[in-house]
C-alpha cells in the first residue's frame, strides 16, 4: 500500500530532530517494531508498543515493511516505500525520520531508523539496546543497507 503523496513530497520535506526519542526493542524478533514507535513518537504519536505488536502482526519471524507500512496506515499515517540506492542518502531534502531495512554482518536482516545527517555521518538508531543511537558514515550505511526506505508521516503534512 503506498500514499497518494506525491514523490517529489517525501524529498522536499526534511524533518530533523536532534533530541530523536529512542526506544529499544523488547525482544529479538521486535526491531521492526521498536523502528516503527520511534518514527511515529518523533510525531507526537506514542501507541502501546503490544497494540503495535498486533498492527504490525509481529511474530517469532520478526516483522515485514508490509506490516509496518499497514499499522502506520491504521493509525492515519501516510507512507512511502522505496527501493533505492546510496543516492538517495545524499539528497540534501531527504524526509527524515525514516525506517531503513539493514543487512547485519551476521547475516541477519533488521530495521533502523535514519533520522539525522552530521557532515558524511547519518544518525541512527538501531532499536537494539547493545548498538542505541550511533552515527554511521555514509559508506558504511550504505554497504549494510538493502535500499529498503519505509516513509512514514502523519496526514496533516501531506497537505
Amino acid at each position: 500500500m503506498i500514499s497518494s503523496v506525491p514523490i517529489w513530497y517525501w524529498l522536499k520535506h526534511k524533518m530533523t530532530q536532534p533530541n530523536f526519542q529512542y526506544i529499544a526493542q523488547e525482544d529479538e524478533m521486535a526491531c521492526g517494531l521498536a523502528a516503527l514507535a520511534m518514527v511515529i513518537a518523533h510525531y507526537g504519536t506514542s501507541p502501546a508498543l503490544s497494540r503495535l505488536r498486533q498492527l504490525t502482526q509481529t511474530n517469532a519471524l520478526g516483522t515485514t515493511a508490509y506490516g509496518l507500512l499497514s499499522a502506520a496506515q491504521t493509525l492515519h499515517f501516510d507512507t512511502l516505500a522505496l527501493q533505492a540506492d546510496q543516492t538517495l542518502l545524499t539528497q540534501p531534502d531527504l524526509l527524515l525520520p525514516f525506517i531503513a531495512h539493514v543487512r547485519q554482518p551476521t547475516g541477519d536482516y533488521h530495521y533502523v531508523v535514519v533520522y539525522g545527517r552530521a557532515g558524511q555521518d547519518l544518525c541512527m538508531a538501531d532499536p537494539d539496546p547493545a548498538v542505541g543511537k550511533i552515527k554511521l558514515s555514509l559508506s558504511a550505511f550504505s554497504r549494510m543497507w538493502t535500499g529498503v526506505a519505509l516513509f512514514i508521516t502523519p496526514p496533516s503534512a501531506s497537505t
